[in-house]
Protein backbone atom coordinates (compact mmCIF):
# COMPACT_ATOMS: atom_id res chain seq x y z
CA UNK A 1 0.00 0.00 0.00
CA UNK A 2 1.33 3.74 -0.74
CA UNK A 3 0.43 6.39 1.11
CA UNK A 4 0.75 9.66 0.57
CA UNK A 5 0.73 12.67 3.40
CA UNK A 6 0.05 16.11 1.97
CA UNK A 7 1.98 18.64 4.13
CA UNK A 8 1.47 21.89 2.52
CA UNK A 9 -0.01 23.17 -1.16
CA UNK A 10 3.21 21.94 -3.21
CA UNK A 11 4.73 19.56 -0.83
CA UNK A 12 4.73 15.92 0.20
CA UNK A 13 5.84 12.81 1.58
CA UNK A 14 4.62 9.33 0.73
CA UNK A 15 6.02 5.79 2.32
CA UNK A 16 5.53 2.25 1.20
CA UNK A 17 3.82 -0.20 3.28
CA UNK A 18 5.30 -3.30 3.19
CA UNK A 19 4.59 -6.81 4.85
CA UNK A 20 5.41 -5.79 8.09
CA UNK A 21 2.94 -5.48 10.96
CA UNK A 22 4.05 -2.44 11.79
CA UNK A 23 5.76 0.49 9.61
CA UNK A 24 9.17 0.84 10.93
CA UNK A 25 10.33 4.11 8.86
CA UNK A 26 9.41 7.66 11.10
CA UNK A 27 10.11 11.23 9.24
CA UNK A 28 9.61 14.75 9.69
CA UNK A 29 7.87 17.31 7.53
CA UNK A 30 8.34 20.64 8.65
CA UNK A 31 7.75 23.87 6.47
CA UNK A 32 8.46 26.16 9.64
CA UNK A 33 11.73 24.91 10.99
CA UNK A 34 13.07 27.63 11.06
CA UNK A 35 13.54 31.71 9.41
CA UNK A 36 12.82 30.75 5.58
CA UNK A 37 14.30 27.04 6.64
CA UNK A 38 12.16 24.02 6.32
CA UNK A 39 13.13 20.26 7.45
CA UNK A 40 12.72 16.82 5.82
CA UNK A 41 13.82 13.63 7.15
CA UNK A 42 13.83 10.11 6.53
CA UNK A 43 14.32 7.64 9.18
CA UNK A 44 15.04 4.10 7.87
CA UNK A 45 13.59 2.10 10.51
CA UNK A 46 15.49 -1.45 9.32
CA UNK A 47 17.19 -1.51 12.47
CA UNK A 48 14.86 -1.24 14.89
CA UNK A 49 11.64 1.37 15.16
CA UNK A 50 13.00 3.16 18.58
CA UNK A 51 15.78 4.36 16.40
CA UNK A 52 14.26 6.09 14.10
CA UNK A 53 11.20 7.05 16.14
CA UNK A 54 13.81 9.02 18.40
CA UNK A 55 15.50 10.63 15.74
CA UNK A 56 12.33 11.71 14.39
CA UNK A 57 11.88 13.54 17.85
CA UNK A 58 15.39 14.75 19.07
CA UNK A 59 17.21 15.22 15.70
CA UNK A 60 15.82 18.60 14.51
CA UNK A 61 16.64 20.44 17.47
CA UNK A 62 19.55 18.57 17.77
CA UNK A 63 20.36 20.36 14.16
CA UNK A 64 19.15 23.55 15.15
CA UNK A 65 21.54 23.67 18.15
CA UNK A 66 24.70 22.85 16.60
CA UNK A 67 26.96 26.04 16.01
CA UNK A 68 27.79 24.97 11.86
CA UNK A 69 23.71 25.79 11.77
CA UNK A 70 23.68 28.91 14.13
CA UNK A 71 26.54 30.60 11.43
CA UNK A 72 24.30 29.61 8.29
CA UNK A 73 26.85 26.42 7.26
CA UNK A 74 24.34 23.89 6.52
CA UNK A 75 26.06 21.20 5.38
CA UNK A 76 28.79 21.46 7.90
CA UNK A 77 25.65 21.29 10.52
CA UNK A 78 24.66 17.97 8.87
CA UNK A 79 27.50 16.59 9.14
CA UNK A 80 28.15 17.68 12.97
CA UNK A 81 24.43 16.79 13.69
CA UNK A 82 24.48 13.55 12.17
CA UNK A 83 28.13 12.02 14.43
CA UNK A 84 27.52 13.88 17.37
CA UNK A 85 23.97 12.66 17.18
CA UNK A 86 24.96 9.12 16.11
CA UNK A 87 27.44 9.09 19.34
CA UNK A 88 24.63 10.33 21.67
CA UNK A 89 22.18 7.17 20.59
CA UNK A 90 24.71 4.76 23.40
CA UNK A 91 24.49 7.01 25.75
CA UNK A 92 23.00 5.59 29.26
CA UNK A 93 20.49 8.07 29.39
CA UNK A 94 19.21 7.97 25.43
CA UNK A 95 19.32 3.90 26.03
CA UNK A 96 16.78 3.81 28.62
CA UNK A 97 14.76 5.81 26.49
CA UNK A 98 15.22 3.96 23.16
CA UNK A 99 14.29 0.80 25.69
CA UNK A 100 11.02 2.75 26.49
CA UNK A 101 10.06 3.30 22.74
CA UNK A 102 10.94 -0.41 22.10
CA UNK A 103 8.43 -1.41 24.29
CA UNK A 104 5.64 0.57 22.28
CA UNK A 105 6.09 -0.88 18.93
CA UNK A 106 3.28 1.40 17.04
CA UNK A 107 3.29 4.30 19.36
CA UNK A 108 4.59 7.52 17.96
CA UNK A 109 6.65 7.27 14.52
CA UNK A 110 9.40 4.62 14.17
CA UNK A 111 12.96 3.67 13.80
CA UNK A 112 16.11 3.80 12.02
CA UNK A 113 18.86 5.56 10.44
CA UNK A 114 17.73 8.58 7.95
CA UNK A 115 18.53 10.83 4.50
CA UNK A 116 17.71 14.48 5.64
CA UNK A 117 17.01 17.70 3.93
CA UNK A 118 17.58 21.10 5.22
CA UNK A 119 15.85 23.66 2.63
CA UNK A 120 16.25 27.23 2.64
CA UNK A 121 13.78 29.39 0.95
CA UNK A 122 14.96 31.74 -1.43
CA UNK A 123 13.60 35.06 -2.11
Amino acid sequence: MIRMYLCWSRFFITDVATFLVYFQDAHNCTLDYDTDTSFFAVYDGHGGHEVAAYSAQHLPEYLKNCEAYKKGDYTQALKDAFLEFDATLTTPEVLAILKQIAKNKDGGQNSGSGNNVVAKQEH
